[in-house]
């Protein structure tokens, strides 16, 4: 047993007197309460009282199978291995706390035995007790009162001595060995039963797994009885009566007969036991002593009861019992797996919502009994056949996503709804994706984050401009802005790193993108060199690609005049509408176009570019192309 100097104070804070320097050595207590064992097949106590609970015990110490049945499924979920986490992985101190945790958990949890071992107790109470499992949690403060910082440890309840109510802030009153009572604080406890009933004056109290099953668990028990009486006591087997005999003379060879086994050393097995008689009328009767009831089949009996009891508490029932039903395929038994395997998740998921409050992270503002906000718990469960269907059918809803994709029947942003959807990425993953393609998460542009009123946000963004956005007015001062624009990043990456929560670190990262998006727009376009036309951006050749579409659009007259439209926020060309303005007045040749003849103004460049540019004469088609690569053509 670990004992890290923390056990002496996880004792000191208990409130129940088991701890004592001086423990009670009588022999007092809840033992003499059930040290009496009673016969399998006594009935129980109508639902619900406390001695119901007792009589459970009992009963469970007469059902082999039931017995069998809670060991196998408590040493399979006592094998799962919990983890606390932080919510935020980002954060350092989450994870330093997330270790400490995991030290209690592991070293302190049940007074130094480990969890395993307290986990264990509180499953045998929840399986087989309706009023279920009780836990309490220790910590500095009043013992009546919340717990003071942070909780050292946990100690399992008697659940025999522990009474519900129906007060928010005392739920558990415990009755202690030493008669006395104690009330804990909602802080000081954690609880919980099987299907918790939702009458009010019940406070809670369920009915647990051998309450679903106790009338196939008795009918079980019975036949291990009947088996015993058949067996173990040399029943007599048969017996072989000649006419015209006496009672007395009956009884005289019964006695003689068991004499006899007796004195040969016949522990359970019994000779036939023959009478004769001195009567004229001849004759034997044989009587049967050894027969079971007609119909009577004691595997097949087993084999359903077990199954009964393995759907009563919503595990698969080949992990109770090995499979022997025939005709079965294997797709039936692997869907019987799945859906029987969701019990166990179901009872973890309710631990690690006792212990490390709701999955769905700390804005849901539901805590746990032990770990703090930043912090839940998380189990290691491990089902490949399960696992396997998952992948499956994840890698099939990948495929249609990427099929809607090449056939335009969605966006980009749609398919990652839908994979968010089918919880094949993370909310966190999803934003990210968004945020790399210059999105928020709600759609619109990462630009839009100038326009907002968050204080924290309008800091990161600070720009020394009325509107950064309005790329018109700011573009004789793009250089200062440019550098504005730099020292803006660092910032807002420095705070990135260091942020000490996860708002405040995707609220940097947004800050990142938008500024770098804003560069974007305020970054010059290179002039052409040689006077080549401008090469498009990315290693791709447009060119290919659009001639096939040029030459069957000449074929048809669809060239005579192109409109392109270009987006609003175009800088780009923007600015080198802005450079070249007084040569295009001039009548200078076109350096887009390249219109080999001189004309009074270049018609291309249109500087109204929101809505967009025309030109009546493209010679250079590679030009046209490249133009027409980035923007909507509208044909007329």
């Amino acid at each position: 047993m670990a004992d890290n100097g923390a056990i002496g104070k996880m004792v000191e804070q208990s409130a129940q007197s088991r701890f004592s320097s001086d423990p009670d050595v009588t022999g007092s207590g809840i033992a003499n309460v059930i040290s009496g064992i009673v016969k399998a097949g006594e009935l129980l106590p109508a639902w619900w009282s406390r001695q119901r609970d007792i009589d459970i015990s009992r009963f469970l110490l007469q059902s082999d199978h039931m017995q069998s049945a809670g060991y196998k499924v408590t040493t399979k979920l006592t094998s799962i291995k919990p983890r606390v986490e932080p919510r935020d992985s980002n954060i350092k101190s989450s994870i330093a706390l997330a270790d400490e945790f995991n030290t209690i958990l592991y070293e302190n949890w049940e007074l130094g035995e480990g969890w395993q071992v307290g986990f264990a107790k509180d499953l045998e109470q929840f399986f087989f007790r309706d009023n279920g499992f009780f836990r309490e949690i220790t910590g500095d403060g009043p013992k009546d009162g919340p717990i003071v910082g942070m909780p050292t440890g946990s100690i399992s309840l008697d659940s025999f001595r522990c009474t519900r109510t129906s007060s928010p802030e005392f739920p558990v009153i415990y009755h202690d060995t030493d008669g006395q009572r104690y009330k804990f604080h909602k802080t000081r406890v954690m609880f919980a039963s099987q299907a918790p009933s939702p009458i009010a004056t019940m406070n809670g109290v369920g009915r647990c797994w051998i309450t679903r099953a106790i009338n196939t668990a008795q009918n079980i028990a019975d036949i291990l009885v009947y088996k015993q009486e058949k067996l173990g006591s040399r029943p007599a087997r048969q017996m072989l009566i000649g006419r015209g005999i006496t009672a007395e003379q009956l009884f005289d060879a019964i006695f003689d007969a068991e004499e006899s086994m007796d004195n040969k050393g016949l522990r359970l097995y019994a000779k036939t036991i023959a009478i004769g008689s001195q009567s004229a009328d001849v004759g034997v009767d044989r009587i049967d002593l050894a027969s079971v009831p007609d119909g009577f089949d004691e595997r097949t009996s087993i084999e359903l009861g077990m199954f009964a009891i393995a759907l009563a508490i919503g595990i698969p029932p080949r992990d109770l019992w090995p499979a022997s039903t025939t005709g079965a395929t294997k797709a039936d038994a692997e869907t019987q797996h799945i859906s029987g395997s969701a019990g166990y998740q179901a009872i973890l998921d309710l631990f690690a919502f006792l212990i490390g409050g709701s999955p769905l992270g700390s804005k849901q503002n539901i805590m746990g009994k032990f770990l703090p906000r930043s912090l839940k718990l998380v189990f290691d469960f491990i089902d490949d056949e399960q696992d396997a269907r998952v992948a499956q059918n994840s890698s099939i809803r990948a495929a249609t996503r990427e099929k809607d994709l090449a056939d335009g029947v969605v966006t980009i942003r749609v398919a990652r709804e839908q994979a968010l959807k089918a919880s094949d990425i993370s909310q966190a993953q999803f934003e990210e994706l968004e945020l790399t393609d210059s999105r928020l998460p709600d759609g619109g542009s990462v630009l839009n984050l100038f326009l907002s009123v968050d204080p924290g946000m309008q800091r990161l963004l600070s720009i020394s401009t009325a509107n950064p956005l309005d790329i018109e007015a700011n573009i004789e001062n793009a250089d200062f802005i440019l550098e504005q624009i730099k020292e803006a990043i660092l910032l807002a990456q420095l705070q990135s790193v260091n942020a000490s929560t996860s708002r405040l670190k995707s609220q940097a990262k947004q800050a990142v993108r938008a500024l770098t998006e804003l560069e974007r727009l305020y970054r010059p376009v290179e002039a052409p060199i040689d006077g080549e036309p401008p090469q498009p951006d990315d290693t791709t050749n447009p060119v290919a690609e659009e001639n096939a579409v040029i030459q069957e659009e000449k074929a048809h007259g669809l060239l005579e005049r192109d409109i392109i439209y270009f987006a609003p926020l175009d800088a780009q060309r923007a600015n080198y509408r802005q450079a070249n303005k007084s040569d295009m007045l001039n009548g200078e040749q076109c350096t887009a176009c390249r219109f080999n003849e001189r004309d009074t103004i270049c018609s291309l460049f249109n500087f109204n570019f929101t809505r967009g540019f025309t030109c009546d004469r493209f010679e250079d088609r590679t030009t046209s192309a490249t133009l027409r690569r980035q923007s909507v053509r509208i044909r007329r």
